[in-house]
């Protein structure tokens, strides 16, 4: 789910299990998501790789998706971990995206490195506590 149109997926003959649905802002995208998720039980995958990204978030400098703050990705991240749960696909998490701006000073960029460990961090634990057994 994302804002930019991906139709480079050339690599590929089997479109089955790519899926993909562009959207305009973070209300569109939370409408996206249950029907992405759906699409993947009905696949039943043997194995799921989930980008977990930052990229989301309106303030990443690649793009992001308007409207989408921290609030939004825990959000996002607590619906995602409650649907690995739930289906028992193996899966495999990536972090990626929180792209920094380098045009700014040093110790801005630190900054922002650190604003964003923080953010994945945060996105894990919520995974993690999501996961526990008595959380099922």
């Amino acid at each position: 789910i994302w804002t930019k149109k991906k139709d480079k997926w050339k690599f590929t003959k089997n479109r089955e299990n790519i899926f993909h649905i562009k959207v305009n802002n973070s209300e569109e995208y939370f409408e996206a998501l249950p029907r992405i998720l759906r699409r993947i039980e009905i696949f039943k995958p043997n194995i799921l790789l989930y980008y977990m990204g930052l990229d989301v978030l309106e303030t990443d400098r690649m793009g992001g998706i308007p409207g989408f703050n921290v609030k939004k990705l825990d959000k996002r991240n607590n619906f995602v971990a409650k649907f690995l749960i739930k289906n028992k696909f193996p899966t495999i998490i990536s972090l990626g995206g929180g792209y920094v701006n380098y045009q700014r000073s040093k110790r801005e960029i630190d900054k922002q490195w650190k604003k964003i460990e923080k953010l994945f961090l945060r996105s894990v634990k919520i995974i993690v506590k999501t996961s526990k057994p008595n959380n099922h």
